[in-house]
């Protein structure tokens, strides 16, 4: 569970954090997925860059079989492969990334990569503009 759903969902309380992420130059990403978050209209209009997770995009699946986690990313990959990018926070457990590392040879063949946040926050601004 991610906190702060409560948070991203508050126009005020999201107005004075996107305005201190905006001082400081930096941007804001938001890991709830909370389907009421405001966080990117607000970010629009404050002019914040803002990045969200997205649904299908936690791998942290500790006690799960190397099946289930090589489901999820599945899935999250025919996401990413219809929109063009996608955002993703892998939790580095041994079930977790012994299937990421031996996927990646076949996602590089697909042409996905894995980059920065920063690199991606790039690719959706050039995706939705």
């Amino acid at each position: 569970t991610f906190y702060g759903s409560l948070a991203v969902e508050d126009p005020d309380v999201m107005r004075v954090v996107l305005e201190e992420t905006k001082r400081a130059d930096l941007f804001f990403f938001d890991t709830t997925r909370s389907r009421y978050a405001l966080t990117e209209e607000l970010g629009r209009r404050l002019e914040v860059p803002v990045i969200s997770l997205d649904e299908k995009g936690s791998f942290h699946w500790n006690n799960e079989s190397p099946g289930a986690v090589g489901n999820g990313l599945a899935a999250f990959v025919k996401d990413c492969t219809k929109r063009g990018y996608g955002i993703a926070v892998i939790t580095p457990s041994k079930e977790t990334m012994a299937v990421y590392e031996k996927r990646i040879p076949e996602l590089a063949r697909q042409g996905i990569v894995t980059v920065k946040l920063t690199e991606a926050l790039q690719a959706s601004r050039s995706v939705v503009d």
